[in-house]
């Protein structure tokens, strides 16, 4: 009985200590409000914290979502209908951040999606940890999107951010019919050097290789021994106008799908791209360029693959008109793209308002060339109402 007393009087006194104690009360104080603006919700991820020695975690949510009336008038008509016209809601996209540490922070974001069959399918498309030593050198690991190039890494999947309805058909996600990895799991790391009038950034990436359809984002181990590798370096002007021009590289192998004809082998991969972005007060333009080339061992054929985009945006008030060409163009036969058309051409104008930050109403005009059996032709009129909370 007399050392279970003096246990229990231990565990009191100890307690006593904690909350009488400075540093007890600073954790477990509330944040303190502020007036300050609001984040952008375009950040990507938190921001580094080095320096902040009073830091304890601290999560924030928000989320985007929108919906699309779109009509399309196709010939020859698919069907026994020539004109198709209806509401579409977008993605329902749940962003989420927390500062863990003073280098230390995490990102997470979820995304709800509607079937056709009216069914609801949820993904986690991102997920990663991330350490910031200094603007030199910072380390994540997790899912996220793959450095390609700048869209990618700008304007995720909230489609409030991206300039236009829809992403360049090149970019487009892996189980929406696109031919790049968009999303990767595994260690990335990165840094800027000089910070000047001219500053050069660098990413490197260690991932999980694609799977045996481009549709699977292998998250739980790899098909095969090989890892995908990634680097890419952009130089960057950032004074009154932004000037950015970057270069990528991208390897992997891809596994064999005996399911498939001429799929009893590996695919070797290599991806090149570059992109160019100059942003000014009143105008942007960005525009991105990938070259993909499949060497299947079974057959010992090689197949290269073209896909690209510009966009120009005119952006002196709340309305922002804008202007786009799209492209993708496949070789032929590739039976890791079965299913996809082989040359896909997009024009399309638009015209942006954003009556207040956080939504955006978008009126797009498009005609796209689609050249399978037989040819097609599709013109449309989408009416996109995006929003973020």
């Amino acid at each position: 009985m007399c050392g279970r007393r003096v246990l229990m009087s231990g565990i009191f006194g100890l307690g006593v200590i904690l909350l009488l104690s400075p540093a007890a009360h600073a954790e477990n104080e509330e944040p303190k409000k502020t007036d300050g603006p609001t984040p952008s919700v375009q950040a990507e991820e938190p921001r580094s914290v080095v320096g902040r020695a009073d830091l304890a975690p601290k999560f924030s949510l928000h989320g985007f979502t929108d919906a699309t009336f779109l009509a399309e008038d196709i010939s020859p008509p698919v069907g026994e209908e020539e004109t198709e016209a209806g509401f579409f809601l977008g993605e329902f996209d749940l962003y989420m951040v927390s500062h863990l540490a003073r280098r230390l922070s995490f990102l997470g974001e979820v995304v709800f999606e509607f079937e056709d069959d009216g069914e609801t399918r949820s993904d986690v498309e991102r997920v990663f940890l991330k350490y910031s030593q200094s603007d030199l050198l910072w380390a994540s690991i997790g899912r996220r999107h793959t450095p390609l190039g700048y869209w990618n890494e700008t304007y995720h999947h909230g489609f409030l951010l991206q300039p236009t309805v829809q992403r360049p058909t090149v970019l487009s996600f892996e189980d929406k019919g696109g031919v790049l990895p968009v999303h990767s799991v595994g260690l990335d790391v990165g840094g800027r050097f000089f910070r000047r009038a001219w500053s050069l950034d660098y990413r490197g990436g260690i991932y999980n290789g694609r799977g045996e359809t481009r549709e699977v984002v292998q998250a739980f181990g790899d098909a095969n021994t090989n890892k995908a590798r990634l680097l890419k370096v952009s130089l960057q002007r950032e004074r009154k106008n932004h000037l950015e021009f970057g270069l990528m590289g991208y390897g992997d192998v891809i596994p064999p799908d005996p399911g498939v004809a001429e799929r009893d082998g590996d695919i070797k991969e290599k991806i090149y791209g570059f992109h160019i972005v100059y942003d000014r007060p009143q105008i942007k333009f960005l525009g991105e360029y990938y070259f993909i080339r499949h060497e299947n061992d079974p057959t010992d054929t090689t197949y290269e693959h073209r896909g690209y985009y510009a966009i120009a945006i005119w952006q002196p008030w709340k309305l922002k008109p804008y202007a786009g060409y799209d492209v993708l163009d496949l070789e032929e036969g590739d039976p890791y793209y079965v299913g996809v058309l082989p040359y896909q051409e997009r024009f399309l104008v638009g015209l942006r308002f954003d009556p207040q930050p956080f939504l955006a109403i978008k009126l797009e005009l498009r005609h796209d060339d689609r050249f399978e059996q037989p040819e097609t032709e599709v013109n449309a009129l989408a009416i996109q109402v995006a929003y973020t909370f």
